[in-house]
């Protein structure tokens, strides 16, 4: 076995059965213990140990370093909650007492590093094992898997709020960092129609401007995450809850740039405004304002609220190109055009290469474009 595979393995002992050419998966006793914990026998757990199989040594998958524990917390979560056999959740509890007092550690990982507590919280509807989870001596309820997301990451992402619940109440922290920057709140903002979770972590002590901190990572918060995301309610709630509107990320963006530039509804970038975004921000990367962005994308709803809230057309990036170079290449639409002239926008003005949006028009066939500014007779 090379080195690299040695240390990427868990450090607690392992039969020496996973190091032979017969896998630990191929064990008769590791596959009739596979098959109890499939069935929830209770009975027939019991029987192997008391058999001499030794839980704190055997593998259920030896490829991915997978538990009894690992094993049964899947079997449980396999189950819809409105699926569930009746006295499912006794029997996990049964067999998961079981196994622990032989001796295995709920804070094992398997070869993502992820424990019981992350399986578990993977999916809704499971606070009631989790309780159980969380009552062991010893539980970890902040460890975290290889890409350092804690149960509470996973829970808030694709859980119910009754799990991340019971995960605050058990001591888990909405501040914890991933392995991009991420906590439990921007994982929350991603999710569609996630007012209460946001809610409920943040008044459990999320922080809701904690910007994102990692290797390679440009530090957007959580109101960032939700705008570039397109969800309306989340940003309605995470400003609710105090979020500033004009953090930026390592990019210099906010939020409205975020959200002129993916939102396809226009509602985002109202929202937004109307709570006192700075509209003629320009981000660090590009000197772009939320219009230069919006007009990128050909976001015509998005150009509008801009242009309402008295965006200005004629800020140049770091190019010298205003809103009007962009729209003058790619943007044929009347709408758009009229908007932007009625606003202030001025065709004359030269951009580094010494192009005019009327020049810039003329090369591109835009004759949309070239219509309107000689409508407002400005060359």
């Amino acid at each position: 076995m090379g080195e690299e595979e040695t240390k990427r393995r868990p450090t607690l002992p392992r039969i020496s059965v996973i190091s032979q050419a017969s896998s630990a998966d191929e064990s008769p006793d590791v596959t009739s213990l596979q098959t109890a914990i499939l069935n929830f026998d209770v009975n027939r757990i019991e029987e192997l140990i008391l058999g001499g199989l030794d839980v704190t040594q055997t593998y259920i998958d030896s490829r991915q370093y997978r538990t009894a524990l690992h094993e049964l917390a899947l079997c449980y979560t396999s189950y819809s909650i409105y699926e569930r056999p009746t006295q499912l959740n006794l029997k996990f509890i049964k067999i998961f007492s079981l196994l622990t007092k032989h001796g295995l550690k709920v804070n094992e990982g398997d070869i993502k590093k992820q424990t019981v507590l992350h399986f578990l919280s993977s999916t809704s509807g499971n606070s009631d094992v989790i309780k159980v989870v969380l009552a062991a001596a010893d539980v970890r309820v902040d460890a975290t898997d290889a890409i350092q997301q804690t149960a509470l990451h996973k829970a808030a992402l694709n859980a119910g709020m009754a799990d991340v619940q019971t995960l605050l109440d058990g001591g888990a922290s909405p501040r914890v960092m991933d392995g991009r920057g991420y906590t439990p709140v921007h994982m929350a903002a991603k999710k569609k129609y996630n007012r209460a979770m946001l809610a409920t972590l943040v008044n459990g002590g999320g922080n809701v401007n904690q910007q994102a901190r990692g290797r390679n990572m440009r530090g957007p918060t959580a109101l960032h995450v939700a705008a570039a995301a397109g969800r309306l309610e989340n940003v309605e709630t995470l400003l609710d809850l105090g979020a500033e509107t004009d953090l930026v990320d390592g990019a210099g963006q906010t939020a409205l740039h975020a959200a002129a530039y993916h939102d396809v509804t226009g509602k985002i970038v109202a929202v937004l405004v109307a709570a006192g975004a700075k509209v003629n921000a320009q981000d660090e990367l590009c000197r772009d304002t939320p219009l230069h962005k919006a007009i990128k994308r050909g976001m015509v709803d998005n150009v509008k609220h801009l242009m309402h809230s008295k965006a200005n057309p004629n800020v140049p990036d770091d190019r010298s190109d205003t809103p009007l170079h962009k729209a003058a290449a790619t943007c044929f639409d009347l709408f758009v055009w009229t908007k932007l002239m009625r606003g202030g926008g001025r065709p004359d003005m030269k951009n580094r290469s010494g192009y005019t949006p009327m020049n810039i028009a003329t090369k591109s066939h835009n004759h949309t474009a070239a219509a309107v500014m000689t409508q407002y007779d400005v060359r």
